[in-house]
Parts: C-alpha cells; sequence; structure tokens
C-alpha cells in the first residue's frame, strides 16, 4: 500500500517536471525567427495586390537553407515562386544583386526587400 503511494507521489513528481520543463523550452522557441520573418514579410505585402503573382530571390551563397520555404509558409495563403519571372519579387538579405529589371519598393537593406518590375 505504502509502496504504491510512494510510486504514484514519484510518477506525479516527474511528470510536473516534464511539464515544466516542456513549457520552458516552447517559450524560447523563437530562435529560428519565424515570428521576425512573418512580420517582416507581411509588410511588405501591404503594396502587393492580393491577386499577384510573387517571386522569391535567394543569394548566390546561400546562407539560410530552406529560406523559400520559411518564407513561403510566412506568407500563407499567398504562392512564391522561386526565382525572378513575376511582377513583384521579393529578394532575401544578400540577393539585391540579382534583381535587374526591378525597382525596389519596400524594405530595407540586410532585411527581405520588394522589387516590381520595370515598365
Amino acid at each position: 500500500m505504502w509502496a504504491q503511494r510512494i510510486g504514484a507521489t514519484l510518477l506525479l513528481a516527474w511528470c510536473l517536471v516534464s511539464v515544466a520543463s516542456a513549457l520552458r523550452a516552447a517559450s524560447g522557441r523563437e530562435r529560428d525567427g519565424r515570428a521576425a520573418l512573418e512580420s517582416e514579410l507581411e509588410a511588405l505585402m501591404a503594396a502587393v495586390p492580393a491577386d499577384a503573382a510573387i517571386g522569391y530571390i535567394e543569394p548566390r551563397r546561400l546562407e539560410e537553407p530552406r529560406a523559400i520555404q520559411k518564407a513561403q509558409y510566412a506568407l500563407v495563403p499567398r504562392i512564391l515562386s522561386p526565382g525572378s519571372g513575376p511582377q513583384w519579387v521579393i529578394a532575401a538579405p544578400g540577393a539585391d544583386d540579382d534583381v535587374a529589371g526591378y525597382e525596389p519598393v519596400a524594405g530595407a537593406p540586410g532585411e527581405h526587400r520588394l522589387y516590381r518590375r520595370m515598365r
């Protein structure tokens, strides 16, 4: 009887420690910068028509693997296509040299920037 109570108490204590540890880890989960990326890209989308096609240009030397996937996830339901084909293009940090034929619309150096094809 006492052994069962001690075992149940130990199990309960272990569960509480596990929950506390999981909550602590979840509170510091913004390490990948997802919220910052979402707010940065949403600010750029204010200038883009809702039905517009949007290209995404990554830097030649890829510093952030899966950058287009992260940007696509942040901009759902809009669809990004790799490269500079569409009228509107988002250039990842470091990709500003690859936007010939486009004019800057929004964004700051060192961040994602929005470009529109020159007429």
